[in-house]
């Protein structure tokens, strides 16, 4: 895996030579007993695999290959641990790049299915999901915002990122003429505040590096 990740991150020479250690995802399988031996490193393996494609896919704007339903991660909005909340918009990351970059992209109604499922995630997560400080404006520089925990951060992280990529992509937006100079306007006004937030918590949590990454993907997006 660690290999597999080094790899991705690499730009490729003039030779275009293959990967040696690029892995096909579908080789992952979670066993169907939580009691089997191999279970809990085939989902670690599984959940690691899921964050280097939507790595991946931010940067090379490809849908990423669906991954979230061989993790055993419960999409719905049930009482749960604030580990598996935070999974939850980290699978639902890989639904918004699918459509974002799939094909259906300029459809309103998956727009519109995708926008509800944050929008409840964001009202229906616990409250420790809350920074534990928050101080400084995101309309004019990067706010220092931190959680009590890591899977906290990466939840909200990988919610920013959600809401940047809906906004970026929404088929109702118009393009042509003074109305679509204004939402377009609008449109990256709200982006650019989104973009400091996620720096913002970046570099308030910078003893963990994966928050680094989500910011600089955020900004290359």
């Amino acid at each position: 895996m660690l290999l597999r990740l080094f790899e991705e991150m690499t730009v490729r020479t003039g030779d275009d030579t293959p990967y040696g250690h690029i892995l096909d995802t579908k080789i992952f399988k979670l066993p169907k007993s939580p009691t089997d031996s191999n279970y809990s490193l085939c989902r670690a393996s599984i959940l690691v695999a899921i964050r280097q494609e939507i790595f991946i896919s931010c940067v090379a704007q490809t849908p990423p290959p669906r991954l979230a339903h061989r993790c055993g991660i419960d999409r719905t909005f049930e009482p749960a641990s604030d580990f598996d909340w935070a999974w939850r918009i980290i699978v639902f990351t890989e639904d918004v790049l699918t459509f974002v970059y799939g094909e259906e992209a300029h459809n309103p109604a998956v727009w519109d299915g995708l926008r509800t499922y944050l929008n409840r995630w964001m009202d229906k997560r616990p409250a420790s999901f809350n920074p534990i400080w928050n101080s400084g404006s995101d309309h004019e520089g990067f706010p220092e915002i931190m959680f009590a925990n890591d899977f906290h951060l990466a939840g909200q992280q990988s919610a920013i990122l959600c809401q940047i990529l809906l906004l970026s992509h929404d088929p109702r937006v118009p393009s042509l003429g003074l109305d679509g100079a204004i939402a377009t306007k609008a449109v990256e006004d709200e982006i650019r505040r989104l973009v400091r937030q996620i720096c913002g918590i970046a570099n308030s949590a910078t003893e963990w590096p994966p928050a680094v990454i989500n910011a600089g993907t955020a900004i290359a997006m």
